[in-house]
């Protein structure tokens, strides 16, 4: 068994140590579908919520996108939810009409 010396932490270990225990996947949030309407009229969207958004007050990105694209295809596109998740937001995709 040969032992090294590893200068950043200052630490002796050996090559034939057991693996570190397999750690617990992080949350990586929700993306949900919902719908608001009023007098106005009526809109489809979908939420992505980072994990812990209830802890404490988050921003929230509200994302437009052109007539072809669903909300799926334009987080997928964009990687805001990834975004979302690293910064700390919640990020809305409107759903757009057909026409």
């Amino acid at each position: 068994m040969s032992k090294r010396v590893v200068p950043d932490f200052a630490r002796e270990f050996d090559d034939e140590a057991p693996a570190a225990p397999a750690r617990k996947i992080p949350d990586s949030g929700s993306f949900i579908a919902g719908s608001h309407g009023d007098a106005s009229g009526h809109r489809d969207f979908k939420l992505y919520i980072p994990p812990g958004a209830g802890e404490r007050p988050l921003p929230l990105v509200v994302m437009l996108h052109g007539c072809t694209q669903n909300p799926d295809d334009f987080a997928a596109g964009t990687a805001m939810n990834d975004a979302a998740l690293a910064q700390g937001f919640l990020c809305c995709t409107r759903r757009s009409r057909s026409r």
